[in-house]
């Protein structure tokens, strides 16, 4: 029989029970899909693979790999992993077997439990680089080394200290636009649920307060934020609810 959680000494209850919540198989793909706004289908294609077989008889094989293989329930790290795999496949222009190549290569270089993840990363169009003593080199291309001018900052949504991502702030819309980040995502706050960056507030109680008729003006004074962060955390919530 499981034993009851117990206060430490500090009178925390540890509901992890000693794990590392950024690993923890908390999210379905419709949640997933929800948070960061990629298609489910996609998202599934993503993880799950598909059962049709290329020309070479091989089957497709999931990119990524989900917490919860069984149940098909993902970590926040597969929601960074998701987040990145859109910037490459959408902002860089970056098609799947150049990021199966990759993904392949940094495995086998590096050990990597999550390659998208364990090292600093840049993509260029029809590439993925990533930073290795001898410079960086294109892991697309089996580790050719290339010229840093070309090639960008893909985790700037992301906090990472140390290289393990620790919170992430979803994009506003499915437009994938740079700037302002009201929303972030912290395994450690409300169960990794999106929030009001900076504090535990979910977005979806934000959403409900300006369906029921508070003002954006009213909230941020009530929050003590930008309008514009409060209207950012809007656009959020409602694009998720339109989506559903």
């Amino acid at each position: 029989m499981r034993q009851p959680m117990t206060p430490d000494a500090t009178g925390t209850v540890d509901i992890y029970e000693g794990r590392d919540p950024v690993g923890i198989a908390a999210y379905s793909i419709p949640e997933a899909s929800d948070i960061l706004k990629i298609p489910a289908s996609t998202i599934r294609y993503w993880v799950s693979g598909a059962p049709r077989r290329t020309r070479a008889g091989r089957r497709y094989e999931p990119v990524i790999r989900a917490a919860d293989v069984e149940a098909n329930r993902l970590s926040f790290q597969n929601l960074v992993e998701l987040h990145v795999l859109r910037a490459i496949r959408r902002q860089h222009q970056v098609d799947l077997p150049s990021v199966r190549r990759a993904i392949a290569y940094l495995r086998r270089r590096f050990g990597a439990a999550h390659p998208l993840l364990a090292h600093c990363l840049f993509a260029e169009p029809g590439g993925i680089v990533v930073e290795a003593e001898e410079g960086l080199v294109d892991a697309s291309a089996e580790g050719q080394l290339v010229i840093p001018e070309v090639v960008d900052k893909l985790l700037a949504r992301v906090d990472a200290p140390g290289g393990a991502p620790t919170r992430l702030y979803p994009y506003v819309t499915t437009k994938l636009e740079d700037g302002l980040r009201p929303v972030w995502v912290d395994p450690r706050i409300e169960f990794g649920r999106p929030c009001l960056v900076g504090t535990g507030i979910r977005t979806d109680a934000i959403a409900d307060q300006f369906l029921a008729g508070d003002t954006p003006d009213d909230l941020a004074a009530d929050y003590e934020r930008s309008t514009a962060e409060i209207l950012g955390v809007i656009r959020y919530e409602l694009g998720r609810r339109h989506a559903a």
